[in-house]
């Protein structure tokens, strides 16, 4: 762990600013050194030294430090700018200064507007003619003065 924190020292960062990847990396670091820790303390509680537990813990400790090596590397090749490009935002261009200064916040540009596509012109339907009530109006009376005649017909029989 001390190789990332110097690293993190050298960039001046803080791990909240880096990628989430590189910080849960960074926690499951520390989690393993503690129970590292922890492991070798009930070691070495113990009175019985076992050569094959010691290599055991000797790899574990050659995976540690082969891990924080990796997670160090990771964060030198970090920029902030990194992060920029992930959001697909353009980057300015800055000479980085070599005191700490807050970033300046830039707005993003934003994306051009899709052209809107034409609206299809619907087909022409044939048009319909309108029927005047008048036809119907005719045939209607026709049928009730022949039912009303046909009617009295019956009825007189």
């Amino acid at each position: 762990m001390k190789v990332v924190t110097s690293a993190l020292k050298k960039k001046g960062l803080e791990i909240e600013e880096l990628p989430r990847l590189l910080q849960e990396r960074i926690e499951s670091l520390k989690e393993l050194i503690e129970k590292y820790n922890e492991t070798i303390d009930d070691y070495e509680s113990t009175e019985e030294r076992d050569k094959d537990t010691e290599a055991e813990l000797d790899k574990l400790e050659d995976f540690i430090a082969t891990t924080d090596q990796d997670i160090a590397n990771e964060i030198r090749k970090f920029t902030p700018a990194n992060v920029r490009n992930l959001d697909r935002t353009p980057e300015p261009t800055y000479e980085p200064t070599p005191k700490r200064t807050p970033e300046p916040t830039y707005e993003p540009t934003p994306e051009p507007q899709p052209q809107p596509q034409p609206q299809p012109t619907p087909e022409p339907q044939p048009e319909k003619k309108k029927d005047s009530g008048l036809g119907f109006l005719v045939i209607g009376a026709l049928l009730l003065v022949g039912t009303v005649g046909v009617v009295n017909i019956f009825k007189k029989r």
